[in-house]
């Protein structure tokens, strides 16, 4: 070995980098990088400054839509939670909420009746076409069946729905 010739260090054997590659580095390798190349040292200064421009610029630039939007989504949505969670909605709420129900039960009750109804209404015809004299009985047999047979079948109908209702009061 020479007195002339001086040892190379491990930094001066890597190749140097592109910023890119500098940019994804490790802090500590990317330093050893920017020692080795002083012109990549400007470069990417630069880069990060142009990064940071373009992010200023992003942020102010939808901030200002959102706040044009929020003047008006913001109050529309205060007023949404105000209404939604202010002691008087929450009373309206179970008010109309106890209405409905009882509304419901109305309707349920007006339909039983109506089955009850349709059901007396069913026995009269039956009752009624049992009274027919033998003479009309022998004329229009066949259509007494058939009318007797649709007034069965109608009175099995009233009564499967009068046993879905059998609880309502």
């Amino acid at each position: 070995m020479d007195k002339g010739t001086k040892m190379r260090t491990f930094a001066e054997h890597v190749e140097p980098k592109t910023l890119e590659e500098i940019c994804d580095m490790p802090l500590h390798e990317a330093n050893m990088q920017l020692d080795m190349n002083e012109g990549a040292a400007d470069a990417a200064l630069n880069f990060v400054v142009d990064q940071g421009i373009k992010a200023t610029k992003f942020l102010f630039k939808y901030s200002v839509i959102g706040a044009k939007l929020g003047t008006e989504g913001g109050k529309k949505a205060t007023e949404l939670l105000k209404n939604r969670y202010s002691k008087q909605s929450r009373a309206d709420r179970k008010k109309n909420k106890a209405k409905g129900k009882a509304e419901r039960l109305t309707a349920l009750r007006k339909s039983k009746e109506e089955l009850f109804d349709a059901r007396n209404q069913i026995e009269r015809e039956r009752k009624r076409l049992g009274e027919i004299s033998a003479d009309e009985k022998a004329l229009n047999k066949a259509k007494i069946a058939q009318a007797k047979k649709q007034l069965d079948s109608a009175y099995k109908e009233v009564e499967k729905g009068i046993k879905k209702l059998r609880g309502i009061k």
